[in-house]
């Protein structure tokens, strides 16, 4: 997406056509802000602030919310993978208990490969990293194909070029 508003519209829409109910967002100001744009497009929409609940009720809370607008650190292009380092977020509870999971990348973000990213990356933070590359899915048993076995069923990204 070329702007905010682009984006703002694009997740909205997206929203809207999958009648998800409740968007959990992270703590960081990007993700609140998209948040209070969404919002004035879907007041409907029930919002879910998780830095706001009890530890006890985080988890509850977003295994029943339908989606998450979550940040990121980086997103590494050779393996088409999301870098979350965990002494950045309060909880990585939003990135995989609800069903989907919307991400917004920017081009500064976006490193060449996993080299980059653990040369980036200071040693002791590199040891607490999720790595997030797709929906989850398992085929583990009878070789059936089952989404959201351990995460999402689905995750969007979208590339904002604005700055």
């Amino acid at each position: 997406v070329k702007s905010a508003s682009e984006l703002v519209s694009h997740l909205s829409g997206d929203m809207k056509s999958k009648n998800f109910t409740s968007l959990a967002v992270s703590d960081e100001i990007s993700s609140k802000n998209i948040a209070s744009h969404i919002k004035k497009e879907l007041p409907e929409l029930e919002f879910v602030f998780p830095a706001d609940l009890a530890p006890e009720q985080k988890k509850n809370k977003l295994a029943k919310t339908s989606a998450a607008l979550v940040n990121i650190d980086f997103a590494v292009a050779d393996v088409a993978s999301l870098a979350v380092l965990i002494d950045n977020t309060k909880s990585l509870f939003i990135h995989y208990l609800p069903d989907c999971i919307y991400v917004v990348v920017k081009p500064e973000q976006i490193l060449a490969n996993l080299f980059e990213l653990f040369t980036k990356v200071p040693k002791e933070k590199a040891k607490n990293m999720l790595l997030i590359t797709g929906p989850s899915r398992t085929a583990d048993i009878e070789k059936i194909l089952i989404l959201g076995a351990h995460g999402p069923r689905r995750l969007v990204v979208y590339w904002l070029e604005e700055k």
